[in-house]
């Protein structure tokens, strides 16, 4: 659990490599490929814009300035060329 106003990274317990593709989604989709810059597809949904930051080396997504708006189900899908990898993460902010 974080507090409204600190920053929160989402880590993937998967090592990235070169090639791999990886879509995070929270309701709106948020996506991010490792071979391009950061793509955020927010589907007018204002709650993530500016706060997102995806490290395309580790494939972390770091929320900042958390709200509450943002406490909820994340997941991580990384596609390398053998397979799909899933991966849950549940973020609870808390209000002051």
């Amino acid at each position: 659990p974080v507090s409204e106003g600190e920053d929160v990274t989402l880590k993937p317990d998967y090592k990235i490599k070169k090639g791999d593709e990886i879509q995070w989604q929270f309701g709106a989709e948020i996506r991010g490929e490792t071979r391009q810059t950061l793509i955020c597809d927010y589907n007018a949904d204002e709650r993530f814009r500016d706060r997102l930051d995806l490290d395309e080396t580790t494939g972390s997504l770091t929320i900042k300035n958390t709200r509450t708006a943002h406490s909820g189900l994340y997941k991580l899908h990384i596609r390398t060329s053998r397979r799909t990898l899933q991966q849950r993460f549940i973020v609870t902010v808390y209000g002051e």
